[in-house]
């Protein structure tokens, strides 16, 4: 009918929002002006756009910046200012390569205690993020680590060396993957209200203050075992956040549902064991991260 084809172009037009090849004219002029200013300062804020250059093209690295900041040239470097000496002071440590001495913790420790790990593809092409929320534990991190503002590291070596290297595998076995997306996994299995308490939230901040360097790179965020008090924060917290972003979210309070939605966008063969698939368990992932670090 004419009303579902009208819809699927909306849904389609709506996809393609800011990316190379679908741009507006005045995003075109804002595309080039950022251009234009970004190979005038040179430096930290080229390298910090231009950092995946050898797996992503111009066109899309400028475009990542700019859609963030809804095509506003000036946003976008004041985005920027807030995040480069970030960036230097990170590269200074050359990202820090190794998480245990990043962190002063054993990887596999780490883990258990800041479960994030990435296992598989999604269909497209996108790496799989896994992030069991529930289980994060700010006391832990405590005990296992030489000092907890050291964690953000953790998304240094991650964004750097990790997502590098999942980037370039997808675009050898997918040669369209051209958008650096990753499709992330939060569950919220064991979340209590208790856990946005003060110091949860100051970990947070740090973490996310790390991953906002990199933005427009998630492809689609599926939250899992959301309590219902979860979905209350979630309706008052999305009002602050840019409509692209909260597209991309999708929250699931039955587990059961949540993992149909994830068979969906994975086959069944790249997810791990635990979430219904027949990959590796995130524990044992968990544990061979633990034995290649300590390899490398």
């Amino acid at each position: 009918s004419t009303g579902s084809w009208r819809s699927r172009a909306a849904a389609k037009s709506s996809e393609e929002w800011g990316f190379p090849g679908s741009l507006t004219p005045p995003q075109l002029v804002a595309y080039h002006k950022f251009r234009k200013e970004l190979k005038r300062r040179g430096g930290s804020y080229e390298e910090m756009v231009r950092y995946y250059s050898d797996i992503e093209e111009e066109p899309y690295a400028l475009c990542r910046y700019l859609r963030f900041n809804n095509f506003n040239v000036d946003k976008v470097f004041k985005f920027m200012d807030r995040h480069v000496e970030k960036w230097e002071d990170a590269k200074r440590n050359n990202f820090y390569p190794d998480i245990r001495e990043a962190t002063g913790a054993p990887t596999s420790v780490l883990l258990t205690q800041f479960p994030i790990l990435y296992s598989g593809y999604a269909k497209g092409g996108y790496p799989c993020c896994y992030f069991n929320s529930g289980n994060l534990s700010v006391e832990g991190l405590d005990c296992c680590t030489t000092d907890i503002d050291l964690i953000p590291n953790v998304i240094w070596y991650y964004q750097i060396y990790e997502m590098k290297e999942r980037y370039a595998k997808a675009q050898i076995e997918n040669p369209g993957f051209e958008r650096l997306e990753q499709l992330t996994v939060m569950d919220l299995q064991g979340l209590s209200a208790g856990f946005f308490n003060g110091r949860t939230y100051s970990a947070s901040i740090k973490f996310n203050s790390v991953a906002e360097v990199f933005p427009e790179m998630l492809h689609k965020l599926l939250v899992l075992n959301a309590p219902t008090f979860f979905t209350v924060i979630w309706k008052l917290f999305q009002k602050f956040l840019d409509p692209n972003t909260t597209k991309r979210v999708e929250i699931y309070s039955s587990r059961e549902k949540g993992l149909e939605r994830l068979l969906e966008l994975v086959d069944k063969s790249q997810i791990p064991s635990d979430y219904g698939g027949d990959a590796m368990s995130t524990k044992k992932v968990i544990l061979r991260e633990g034995r290649e670090q300590t390899g490398r």
